[in-house]
């Protein structure tokens, strides 16, 4: 696995540019680093070991894309916002159209939930608009849709794969 820059205009990425596995943030052009695949892997669902991780999710945004493990409690989504002290578990700075607290995955007990914080583009279920209506189930590979350029399908291990 390796870094490449989500800006397509970034020289660094076109001449092939290897970044540091530390860095997150192109020296050249400040566009986010996202880890890529090798040419071998043909997808990401094939990268993860089976019954290893309760639920993750995967973020496509801007050409790239990466995998989250998600934890107990509230996972939030959005752009980080520095000057404010706002960094949000899954941080989505390249797209623009992403609001900075954007929307929220929340577990509780052996169930995941998504809501909207009435970001200014909305979230996405599956193609259904979820702003304004509180917590959604989430279900193994449901498609969470964000802003313009941002796609999340969420994964959860079955019963007794571990």
């Amino acid at each position: 696995m390796s870094k490449k820059c989500i800006n397509p205009d970034c020289e660094a990425s076109k001449k092939g540019y290897k970044y540091d596995n530390s860095e997150n943030i192109c020296p050249l052009c400040g566009g986010d680093l996202v880890e890529v695949f090798d040419e071998e892997t043909k997808t990401v669902e094939e990268t993860v070991i089976p019954g290893k991780v309760k639920a993750r999710v995967v973020v496509t945004s801007m050409g790239g894309f990466f995998d989250y493990i998600l934890g107990e409690g509230t996972t939030n989504i959005g752009r980080e916002d520095p000057s404010s002290g706002w960094f949000p578990q899954i941080a989505i700075n390249s797209d623009k159209s992403v609001s900075r607290r954007h929307c929220r995955i929340v577990k509780e007990g052996e169930e995941y939930f998504i809501e909207d914080q009435e970001s200014k583009h909305g979230t996405r279920l599956n193609g259904e608009e979820i702003k304004g209506q509180g917590r959604k189930d989430l279900k193994d590979q449901d498609k969470i849709s964000l802003g313009d350029e941002t796609e999340i399908i969420f994964y959860m291990s079955s019963e007794g794969s571990d």
